[in-house]
């Protein structure tokens, strides 16, 4: 008889750093040195190939942060440990050394009047704090900091933390 696993999983958009700024930040560096190298050059061939080059290298980074962007993780979680799976590395993190587990809302500007409501789980081990964040909807902001939704993925893992560790489940955050 096959042995049932008693294992949770949920999937998130993580994205520990604001990937749009240095999507913009690399773009502008990569146009001013062309430009730079463009007014330098006499020959018209050299100019054509570096403004080709501008728009090749700009297509290659907007395209390599769209995939960045993309990234997913996925978290599965039982009765022992809490499994963090990034494209990098695995990460396991036993569910009694969790010393604080608490979650927040934040807002996180993405472009241009693009501004995106996140959630923010923290589980603190030891001296070491793990973030997991997602996007949110705005209607689900008043049930997330009471704790009642249920259908946002990290506050299932929160909930699931909570019941077998209320010791350490702090809760909502300002």
């Amino acid at each position: 008889m096959k042995q049932q696993k008693n294992t949770n999983e949920i999937t998130i958009n993580h994205h520990p750093v604001n990937y749009y700024a240095y999507c913009f930040a690399a773009i502008i560096i990569w146009a001013v040195l062309c430009l730079a190298v463009l007014m330098i050059s006499k020959n018209s061939v050299m100019q054509i190939a570096m403004i080709v080059l501008i728009v090749i290298g700009m297509t290659a980074i907007v395209y390599t942060f769209s995939k960045i962007e993309k990234r997913t993780i996925t978290v599965e979680y039982n009765s022992y440990t809490i499994t963090i799976y990034s494209a990098r590395k695995e990460t396991i993190i036993a569910l009694s050394d969790i010393t604080c587990a608490k979650y927040q809302i934040y807002e996180e500007f993405n472009g241009y009047r693009d501004i995106v409501k996140k959630s923010e789980l923290t589980l603190t081990v030891g001296k070491k704090d793990y973030f997991l964040n997602d996007r949110i909807e705005e209607k689900q902001i008043k049930s997330i900091k009471s704790g009642s939704n249920k259908t946002v993925p990290l506050m299932r893992l929160y909930g699931f933390i909570a019941a077998h560790c209320s010791d350490v489940a702090v809760g909502y955050q300002e």
